[in-house]
């Protein structure tokens, strides 16, 4: 809530922790930097999204399905934020086959310099490209898997 400057003093201004029908800003903020730092190597981006995932530890270990944004947040953080970046002229056969699917935290690009093909990259890492869809879905198979795995090994939340 804002408060105009010569409107009444505030003792205490709510922080929005819980997801609702829309997601907290706490836990947008932290999946956003979370990404940022997985395209850019910043630093600062990750000392900000581990900032958030910190100061709301425990609502994490307590309660993730009550912050689903913050918990996704933390899994890209803990699984170097993936893109899968698709260029050349199979991209619209290829991405069809990433749209066919559900691929938690897994954004698409479509850069405008690098290798045809589909590449699934982790931070500012690429696996090499794969050119048709048995093996892209093969990738994204791959994928799931290290998700799946990931999930199970979080266990509870620490970071720092």
């Amino acid at each position: 809530a804002m408060t105009p400057v010569d409107g009444a003093v505030v003792l205490q201004r709510p922080i929005q922790v819980f997801d609702n029908v829309a997601p907290s800003a706490n836990g947008m903020a932290a999946r956003l930097c979370a990404a940022l730092y997985g395209l850019s190597s910043e630093e600062r981006w990750l000392e900000r999204a581990e900032g958030i995932c910190r100061a709301l530890a425990s609502h994490l270990a307590h309660a993730p399905g009550s912050v689903p944004m913050l918990t996704l947040a933390r899994l890209g953080l803990a699984t170097g934020t993936p893109h899968l970046q698709i260029k050349g002229d199979d991209g619209y056969e290829l991405a069809r086959v990433f749209w066919s699917g559900l691929y938690p935290l897994l954004t698409l690009g479509f850069p405008e310099a690098g290798p045809d093909g589909a590449s699934l990259c982790a931070g500012t890492t690429c696996q090499p490209p794969v050119s048709d869809a048995a093996a892209l879905l093969v990738t994204l198979a791959g994928w799931r898997e290290k998700l799946a795995s990931t999930l199970g090994n979080m266990g509870p939340v620490r970071i720092g």
